[in-house]
């Protein structure tokens, strides 16, 4: 499916960003006089320049200046931004609402990008006689690390998603892929309307999956949590 040319960088500045927010809150957790913004930064940047460095291993990969600058970037925003979201009071006060708002945001921007959209009857009738019903059609002639690449990113977004609606649920285990196959349905159906998205029930099935992955490991962080809130004491 198409993207903006716009998609690639974001994604380089999110990944880079949590990672250095991540990062940074770990070297915080370990005390010390550390200038843990500073050190999770160039940490993070370091990694950027040695993931482009290791790509000279690699048949068809090229080392690319413009992604150091992107993992710097969204290292800085990690350090300076994401904190300042965090500690913001509507987040601590919701923050499994934050995450699912978050969620919701990914998987829509990666279901309907890049939002060219063609509302005539003809161009949706072609769309829906396009239809992949047969699940994983997509998937059956793909190169296969391609194939595993997209299964797995959108497994992480419908588990993100999964993780903060088992969080909303309140013990709702079934809660988690209801959601993600209802939001995957939808997005799927708007994609009718899209000029570069095909939809299909593989996308459906996918989403529900990851929503089901995602509210397992909200049980298990649930049961870490009360395990080792139960051995400090």
């Amino acid at each position: 499916a198409g993207r903006f040319w716009i998609d690639g960088p974001i994604d380089n500045i999110l990944m880079f960003s949590f990672f250095a927010a991540a990062l940074r809150r770990s070297l915080q957790s370990l005390g010390g006089k550390v200038n843990v913004a500073g050190s999770a930064w160039l940490a993070t940047v370091l990694f950027g320049a040695v993931l482009e460095i290791g790509k000279l291993g690699f048949e068809g990969r090229f080392p690319n200046a413009n992604n150091v600058a992107l993992a710097a970037f969204g290292a800085l925003v990690g350090v300076t931004l994401v904190p300042m979201i965090v500690g913001s009071a509507p987040v601590r006060s919701h923050p499994m609402r934050a995450l699912l708002v978050l969620a919701l945001v990914l998987v829509t921007h990666a279901g309907l990008t890049p939002f060219e959209f063609r509302l005539t009857d003809a161009a949706i009738a072609d769309k829906v006689a396009g239809i992949e019903w047969l699940p994983f059609t997509m998937y059956y002639h793909a190169d296969p690390k391609e194939a595993v690449f997209d299964l797995s990113q959108k497994l992480l977004r419908y588990g993100l998603l999964g993780f903060s609606v088992a969080g909303l649920s309140a013990g709702k285990r079934w809660m988690p892929l209801a959601v993600g196959l209802a939001i995957g349905a939808i997005l799927e159906t708007a994609q009718l309307l899209t000029v570069a998205r095909i939809t299909s029930v593989t996308d459906v099935l996918i989403s529900g999956i990851g929503g089901l992955l995602g509210g397992v490991v909200y049980a298990w962080y649930c049961g870490w949590r009360n395990s080792a809130a139960l051995t400090s004491s």
